[in-house]
């Protein structure tokens, strides 16, 4: 099982826990040592969907310039390879 679906089946097991005056212990790996990040938002639909745009945008950022990064080495390779 992947950690997103063990992320995913998160919400229910607290609310039920709190339901039944329990505590609920959550374990999850240390995902830093294998690059990743965890994102606390609250436990609604909309701060979900907030936060998973925010986080997008700033994906999407991301790969526009590591693309254009390798645009700009690919346009130089060339011009380096013609100029010869």
């Amino acid at each position: 099982m992947s950690l997103k679906q063990i992320l995913s089946t998160l919400p229910d097991r607290p609310l039920a826990a709190k339901l039944q005056r329990i505590p609920a212990y959550i374990v999850i790996p240390n995902v830093k040592c294998y690059g990743g990040h965890i994102i606390f938002n609250e436990a609604t639909i909309k701060s979900r969907q907030e936060t998973k745009k925010r986080y997008y945008v700033k994906l999407e950022l991301f790969l526009f310039l590591c693309l254009m990064m390798l645009v700009s080495l690919g346009i130089y390779y060339l011009f380096n390879l013609f100029s010869v």
